[in-house]
Parts: C-alpha cells; sequence; structure tokens
C-alpha cells in the first residue's frame, strides 16, 4: 500500500513541475479596456458576462423602438449605409461578424468590423471607445467626445467590449460559445 502511495505522490509532483511553466504564463489579470492615451478608460463600467447584441447593443445603433437609449449610429448606418456599413438588424449580423461568424473584414482597414473574442483587434470597438487608434479613422461618430462626457456613450462602449470578448455571440447563429475563460476586462 505505502508502494502504490508512493508512486501516486511521484507522478504528482511530476505533473506539477510539468505544468509550473503554464501556470506562470497564465494571464492573472489583463490591462483594462481602453485606457490608452486617446481611449475611454471602461474601469468605472460594470462587466456583463450576459450582453444580448440584439437586446443590449442594437438599440444603440438604432433601428429599434427603444426611446430611452441614445441611437447614436442610425443617421448614418441604419437609415443610410455610410462605408458600406449598414447596422440596420436586418443587415449587422453579416456587416459586423459575417457569416462565417469569424468578423467581417473592413475595406480600407486592417481590422476585421468585429474580430470575436478580442475587442481591440475590432474596428467597431475601437471607433467607439478611441479618438486617435491607429489606422481605425478616429472615433465614431464624427465629432464624438467619447464616454468621457456621455455617460450613456460609456455605457455603450462597455457592452460592445464585453459582447465581443465573450465571442460576439448573435441570436441565429450556430456558435454558442467562442470566448475564452478568462477575465473581460
Amino acid at each position: 500500500m505505502r508502494r502504490i502511495r508512493a508512486r501516486h505522490g511521484a507522478g504528482a509532483l511530476l505533473l506539477l513541475a510539468a505544468m509550473t511553466p503554464l501556470a506562470n504564463a497564465w494571464p492573472i489579470k489583463q490591462a483594462p479596456a481602453g485606457g490608452d492615451p486617446g481611449c475611454d478608460s471602461l474601469a468605472g463600467e460594470p462587466v456583463n458576462y450576459r450582453v444580448v447584441f440584439e437586446e443590449d447593443i442594437q438599440p444603440y445603433l438604432g433601428g429599434t423602438f427603444k426611446p430611452q437609449v441614445m441611437e447614436y449610429c442610425e443617421a448614418c448606418h441604419v437609415d443610410l449605409s455610410f462605408g458600406s456599413m449598414s447596422l440596420a438588424p436586418i443587415n449587422v449580423t453579416q456587416n459586423l461578424i459575417g457569416l462565417d461568424g469569424a468578423g467581417q473584414p473592413s475595406s480600407g482597414y486592417e481590422y476585421r468590423r468585429v474580430a470575436p473574442g478580442n475587442p481591440q483587434q475590432s474596428l467597431l470597438f475601437l471607433r467607439l471607445n478611441c479618438a486617435d487608434a491607429p489606422a481605425t479613422g478616429g472615433r465614431m461618430p464624427p465629432g464624438s467626445t467619447g464616454g468621457a462626457e456621455d455617460p450613456q456613450y460609456l455605457r455603450l462602449e462597455a457592452l460592445v467590449h464585453d459582447w465581443i470578448k465573450s465571442g460576439a455571440i448573435m441570436n441565429g447563429s450556430d456558435r454558442i460559445f467562442q470566448a475564452n475563460f478568462d477575465v473581460l476586462r
């Protein structure tokens, strides 16, 4: 009996020794979203692990009937389609994440419109969150001061960040989970 315990204990030590480099490489805490020069910090916004795009984000973009929410994108990207970017509810899935769910490429930009799981590589988040993020063309809507002076806009930034970080799942998608098991912010 003692011999079995000794073997089991040695195996556990070997396993622990083999996993130590992995444990040291595991991210303990990520930098907060935004907060870079020219970008809004989301540190004061509550993290939302259950963002439903159609209920939580689409009303801010427009094309829905929720009068308590400012529709920031409706005039240019719902009623019209500036930049070949329609955010109307009927088109938004294809225009943001594409038919394959991997993120729609953005013509003229190095970023995908939405890179599921990675808001810092998503043009949608960068255009909302940063006034001067590299290779994005600046903050949307044009002339916006972002969340620094508009708490509702900052809430939109946080929702978009958390939705993308969680995998950018949309209704009608056959993907049910895509995010990593890490903190959202």
